[in-house]
This record gives C-alpha cells, structure tokens and sequence, in this order.
C-alpha cells in the first residue's frame, strides 16, 4: 500500500476528502499522523530485535587513521567486524567504554582483537589500522527509517500490519472531528495491533537464534 493509498484510506474512514488543507481534518495532518503511527510501528519492530532494518555498510581502512563516519541513516549498532589486512579475513570487534580508553590496560590491544567506541556520529577502531584496507570495515546496524513523503513511498513493515499506522492516523481524526468513542476505539484497534504483531514475531523466531553468528576469522 502506498503512502497515497494511505491518506485515501483514512479518508474512507472519517467520511472526509482529505486531499487538501480545507476542511476540518488537513492533509498536512493526515500525512503527519500516518507518519506518526508508522514510526510507534517501526519502533516496535526495532526492539524486538528484528532484521528488518539490520544493513550492512562497508568502509575503507586507512593507515593511521582511527575515526571513521558512521551511516547517515545509522541508529544502533549491531556487529562490527575489521579486517588487519585483507577483507577476507575479518574479526570482529566488540564494543568499549570510550573512557576506557585512556586506561593502561587498553594500551596494548591486537589487531585480531579490536574493540571501538562510538563518539557522535563517528566510529573510534581500536587499534588503529596500520595499513590502507580496501572494504576493512564492516558495520552491521539498525537503520533509522525515514518517514513516507512521496505518494508512491512504502511501509517497512510486514504487510499483514500495513493497516496499523492507518488506524493510528484515522483514531487522530477522529479525535478532531469530537467523534472521541470512535477515536478511542480505533486507537485501542491500534494498540491491539501492536501487541499482536510483537506476539505473532516473538513466536516466529521463538526456535531460532537472536541473530546469525559469523566465525572469526571469517573467509569469503
């Protein structure tokens, strides 16, 4: 369903054209709110620790340099993995205080043992890479889903909960038309909805690992 279909949806809902600023219940409101109910899904589905919006970035090593960018739709993240030399042969990297740093016993850390820090919008590696690596850098993290603007834009979502942000938008406008009964009941439908959903994929991976474990050192 589109972001389109969407708007046209709550439309149906509340009786109400709700392709322009005009009336009662605005477009601009209506898109805002789809947004809204969309990212409380998206959240959802975050926590859950889904693979939905796990992606995998890759970034060159150079020599002598320790901070790198991170992914400009970075939001958590979830596997790091370094490469001393060649990409093919990778280690992963855990995680670190960043105040750990200065501490003595971080002083001597191996390559085939890296650790890093996230520092703003920066990754800090631990060492820092001796030599210049094509693809050294491997980051596994959960992105962070942009709203729908385009009329052709898509959910991220599962499709049999397409119609959750559409609920959530609807309950709003019915809030502002004084329908609150009905607002009340489509935002309890929503709340339901979401409950469901972390049911349903709780239960789906309930017989399967978290996440899959890539082998250190790992080959292409």
């Amino acid at each position: 369903m589109t972001f389109l279909e969407m708007q046209q949806r709550v439309g149906e809902i509340i009786n109400q054209d709700v392709s322009t600023d005009n009336l009662l219940v605005t477009e601009t409101e209506v898109k805002a709110n789809l947004n809204r109910g969309y990212q409380k899904v998206v959240n959802r589905l975050a926590s859950l620790g889904q693979d939905y919006y796990v992606r995998l970035a890759k970034a060159n090593l150079v020599a002598n340099q320790n901070l790198y960018g991170l992914p400009l739709d970075f939001r958590k993240m979830i596997r790091v993995e370094v490469a001393p030399n060649d990409e093919g042969t990778r280690y992963k990297a855990h995680r670190v205080d960043s105040n750990a740093f200065g501490d003595p016993v971080d002083t001597n850390i191996l390559p085939t043992a890296p650790v890093y820090s996230i520092r703003g919008k920066n990754i800090d590696l631990k060492p820092t890479p001796l030599t210049n690596v094509t693809r050294g850098l491997w980051m596994w993290y959960i992105e962070n889903v942009a709203d729908l603007a385009e009329d052709d834009d898509e959910p991220d979502i599962p499709f049999e909960f397409g119609d959750l942000p559409i609920e959530y938008a609807a309950a709003k406008a019915k809030a502002r038309q004084g329908l609150f009964d009905e607002a009340s009941f489509l935002m309890a439908e929503f709340e339901r909805g979401l409950e469901k959903m972390t049911d349903e994929l709780i239960n789906t991976n309930s017989d399967d690992p978290e996440m899959v474990v890539i082998r250190d050192p790992y080959f292409d």
